[in-house]
């Protein structure tokens, strides 16, 4: 859905939960600012249980952001 919705890729990391031991899913997605509140509602649809954590970057470089700066 996000990657249908918002445009922006997600890559989905294989995880396990040291405090419950279980396998699990990360989703880390690089996104701009003004895309947070679609993507929170989106998560909040497909799962009212999931942890987020945001956090600014200095930088974001690759496809669709800046490009490298040697």
């Amino acid at each position: 859905m996000i990657r249908d919705q918002i445009g922006s890729g997600t890559t989905a990391l294989s995880a396990k939960g040291w405090f419950e031991k279980k396998d699990n899913h990360v989703l880390l997605i690089i996104a701009r600012k003004q895309e947070k509140p679609k993507i929170l509602s989106i998560v909040d649809q497909c799962d009212k249980n999931a942890f987020i954590s945001i956090a600014k970057v200095a930088g974001v470089f690759g496809k669709n952001f800046e490009n490298l700066k040697l």
